[in-house]
């Protein structure tokens, strides 16, 4: 799985992304993490990019909520 998210206690989020990410892959991550934000929570998020080559093309990534993680 391209995408894999871990909740780590003191509120930290780990992120390991590999591959080529897709957005259906993504969404429901994406879905989970803002959801403990929108309850209070505030993640520090640790990203790790292992063999990462990007998002799928076309698929909306670009605009996410952590479109900042992108190698643009």
């Amino acid at each position: 799985m391209p995408v894999q998210v871990k909740y780590q206690p003191n509120d930290l989020c780990v992120l390991r992304i590999s591959g080529i990410l897709k957005r259906s892959e993504f969404g429901a991550e994406e879905t989970e993490l803002a959801r403990h934000i929108d309850t209070g929570s505030t993640p520090r998020l640790l990203v790790i990019l292992e063999n990462f080559e990007g998002w799928e093309r076309g698929c909306g990534l670009e605009r996410s909520r952590f479109s900042h993680l992108s190698r643009g």
